[in-house]
């Protein structure tokens, strides 16, 4: 079960907690309730304000002539040619996530289980 279903599912339980403590608050004012409607209050807030985060996890990029970025595993082997890698070297978009930054450079998130050739012409 991922964090979010989590987190909507107790949004949804501290929603209608909070709809009991006001009914019995409006009866009957006591401070245990008045506690409650606090609590559940704060947790409905606190869990909105976190599920309104964009779902996105870090950022694979791969910038320049001939570069190769994965997120996860590189399975198998890979050959780059690349003319003049030494030409224009490209600047980062963000600083995280997983990055092949310059002409004919290989980035992967996790294992690179396979070989990799990258053969440069200089113009």
């Amino acid at each position: 079960m991922s964090a979010r279903a989590i987190a909507t599912g107790v949004s949804v339980v501290a929603g209608v907690v909070g709809g009991i403590a006001i009914n019995l608050l409006t009866s009957n004012w006591s401070w245990s309730w008045g506690s409650a409607l606090i609590v559940t209050t704060v947790v409905m807030i606190c869990s909105q304000i976190w599920l309104s985060r964009p779902a996105r996890g870090p950022g694979v990029a791969a910038i320049g002539t001939g570069a190769v970025s994965a997120g996860r595993t590189i399975k198998s082997g890979l050959d780059i040619e690349v003319d003049n890698p030494s030409a224009g070297m490209p600047t980062p978009t963000a600083s995280d996530g997983v990055q092949a930054v310059g002409n004919g450079t290989v980035a992967a998130g996790r294992d690179i289980k396979g070989q990799i050739r990258i053969r440069s012409r200089r113009k």
